[in-house]
């Protein structure tokens, strides 16, 4: 059963080259040492990136995107905290209002996180504020209008 089994050069594509000469039912061509073939080949495939490739790459294509949603969840964790200030809450204190974690607050005003509709909710309920409210300080944080 072992050797109906394909070897890890077979699956990376690297066929004709064992994984390791004394594992392998395939005999190895004379001019090729199994090992440092298998590893030249394996590095060769599953090399790093350059930088400069990494950032041509497609998976990379759209920085415009997520440096505009930092953003707004930036301004969003600015005027947060402004309100917060205002009202005389810990970070603390808001989360347990709100049935958060003290730490997800701190990740809202850091801008590291983007809350649910749900969260902007039951922050509005507990500070006191309306949506149209906060969504006009976000604005005015990102230049777009003044409150």
């Amino acid at each position: 059963m072992k050797d109906n089994l394909p070897t890890l050069a077979q699956i990376l594509g690297i066929s004709g080259l064992p994984l390791d000469a004394h594992n392998s039912s395939q005999s190895t061509p004379s001019h090729i040492s199994s090992k440092p073939a298998l590893d030249k080949a394996f590095r060769r495939k599953f090399r790093r990136l350059t930088e400069d490739e990494y950032s041509r790459s497609p998976i990379n294509s759209r920085p415009s995107i997520e440096e505009g949603m930092r953003k707004h969840n930036k301004a969003f964790g600015k005027a947060l905290r402004e309100i917060r200030k205002q009202q005389g809450y810990t970070q603390e204190t808001l989360a347990f209002e709100c049935g958060l974690d003290r730490t997800y607050i701190s990740l809202l005003e850091l801008g590291t996180s983007s809350p649910t509709l749900d969260t902007i909710m039951a922050l509005c309920k507990a500070l006191g504020v309306s949506l149209t409210q906060i969504a006009s300080r976000v604005e005015a944080k990102m230049g777009r209008k003044k409150p």
